[in-house]
């Protein structure tokens, strides 16, 4: 929760400061939304709808959000970056094995249980307390898959609402590939369209 609320705060500071929220009244707005939702969990039928959020909203979604997380930070941004700001806060680099499963370990074996969740695909069903499977509606199967979808979709929306806004910002003449690369560079470092070594091989065979 502290780092969804670091992160929105810090994305949106302007509009925080013109509408004169502060970190408090946001966490309590936060906090008080998701009690809202966790009431359902407590009703009679809540033993569903807990089943439900924690099959949907914290599978497949969660497992997406983090695997891009990995791509991000290790290719992305680069993994020199990265280490170079690990030494900067403890004084030391990680070694190659935290590079290694950064890199690839990680992403790959998100990526196989990403993949087994889809293909394992067939009827939603909870075994109950008494011993008995309930099988639930096919309507609420595709409430949780849009809860799910509701997650995921923030992902590529947010990349290409930034590749949009870099192609729009810059000079006429920049092309989507370097509207790409500005979007994927750090705001504090200079970008120059024709030399962004964000988008040469030499940036992602680092390691």
């Amino acid at each position: 929760l502290e780092c969804v609320i670091t992160g929105v705060m810090d994305e949106f500071k302007d509009f925080f400061h013109k509408l004169k929220i502060s970190r408090e009244i946001f966490t309590g707005l936060v906090v008080f939304s998701s009690f809202l939702v966790a009431i359902s969990c407590v009703t009679p039928g809540g033993y569903y709808v807990f089943n439900l959020l924690e099959i949907y909203a914290a599978g497949l979604s969660l497992l997406t959000t983090v695997f891009f997380e990995a791509i991000a930070v290790s290719w992305v941004y680069g993994l020199t970056y990265f280490s170079n700001d690990i030494h900067a806060m403890l004084g030391h680099r990680p070694g190659l094995y935290w590079r290694v499963c950064w890199k690839f370990m990680s992403p790959l074996v998100l990526a196989g249980i990403i993949a087994i969740h889809m293909v394992d695909y067939g009827p939603f069903t909870m075994e109950m307390y008494n011993g008995e499977t309930y099988q639930y509606p096919l309507g609420a199967q595709w409430v949780g898959r849009i809860l799910a979808l509701s997650t995921m979709s923030c992902i590529p929306m947010a990349a290409i609402y930034a590749v949009v806004k870099a192609k729009k910002s810059g000079p006429k003449k920049r092309s989507w590939f370097q509207a790409l690369g500005v979007a994927i560079t750090p705001s504090y470092e200079a970008v120059q369209d024709d030399v962004n070594t964000r988008l040469t091989l030499a940036h992602y065979k680092q390691l």
